[in-house]
């Protein structure tokens, strides 16, 4: 009976405990725009191996197009785009793939080795949301060792 009873103090002092805890509910913020009716700040980039700049710019709703570009960087990903604050510290990073590979299929030559080639530029279009404050845009491209390396970068308007 007696360790019936000090199990039941012991209970109602871990209730007593629990209830001061206050329940500290955090807004999370986003790092991706992921609905057609959400803000954006959209830019269109030319991009080339050893380049970027800023073709236009503007607030606005992203296209369908403009959705399918916006991930976070994966193994396969060979170039990225970093967006970055006043400090230079990394606001958000997109993986785009090979943008500078065209790749192409054509009826009768699927036992080719080849289905694609080299292209020197790409014209983009990327959104990051409106709540980010991004100064800079920097290219980069991942090394044989997978590290990131910053290729150009250049200042927002």
């Amino acid at each position: 009976m007696k360790n019936i009873f000090a199990i039941l103090i012991i209970f109602s002092m871990s209730y007593v405990n629990a209830d001061g805890i206050k329940d500290d509910t955090r807004k999370i913020i986003k790092p991706f725009v992921d609905s057609f009716d959400e803000e954006a700040k959209i830019f269109n980039l030319n991009l080339s191996t050893r380049s970027i700049s800023i073709t236009k710019s503007r607030e606005g709703r992203p296209t369908s197009k403009t959705m399918l570009k916006l991930r976070l960087p994966k193994k396969s990903d060979k170039y990225f785009l970093r967006f970055l604050d006043d400090d230079k510290k990394q606001n958000i990073i997109l993986g785009i793939g090979n943008p500078f590979y065209a790749s192409y299929q054509h009826i009768g030559f699927e036992d080719s080795k080849v289905f694609g080639g080299p292209v020197s530029s790409a014209n983009i279009e990327v959104a990051i949301p409106a709540h980010i404050d991004a100064k800079y845009i920097v290219i980069a491209t991942k090394d044989s060792l997978g590290n990131i390396i910053d290729i150009e970068q250049i200042e927002i308007d």
